[in-house]
Formats: structure tokens, sequence, C-alpha cells
């Protein structure tokens, strides 16, 4: 895991960040773009918003982070 220094003292990372970064934003990113909830985003669309200011700009960057995490493994 990485680590932080803090006043030199080695702090242990959170561990389970991911799903405290995707707490309470279920779908809103959908909303805020327009989508249709039941229909995935494309991915131009995501890259577009992600160049934006602001809450929306943070949620389409996050969302083309996850498209990374490999599921299970």
């Amino acid at each position: 895991f990485p680590v932080t220094i803090d006043q030199g003292k080695v702090i242990m990372a959170k561990k389970k960040w991911v799903s405290k970064a995707f707490a309470g934003s279920h779908g809103q990113l959908h909303k805020q773009l327009g989508i249709d909830p039941d229909n995935s985003i494309p991915l131009h669309t995501l890259e577009r918003a992600s160049k934006e200011p602001g809450l929306i700009g943070k949620r389409a960057r996050l969302a083309l982070a996850a498209r990374h995490f490999h599921h299970g493994r």
C-alpha cells in the first residue's frame, strides 16, 4: 500500500478509498450528463466531461479511471 509521511511519521494509506469515492454518488453523473440511467455513458461523452471543471469533471475522471479496475481479481 502507498504510504504518506506526516511530520516524520510513516502512515499507511486508507485501504478502502475506492468504495468511499463512489459512495453517495450513485447515478449522479448520468443525471448531470442527461443520460438515461439504464444506458452506459459513451466513452466520448466521458472524455469530454472529464475536461470540465468542478464536480462533474471529477466524477467523469473517476469513471474513466474505474474502467480499468478489474472486478473480482
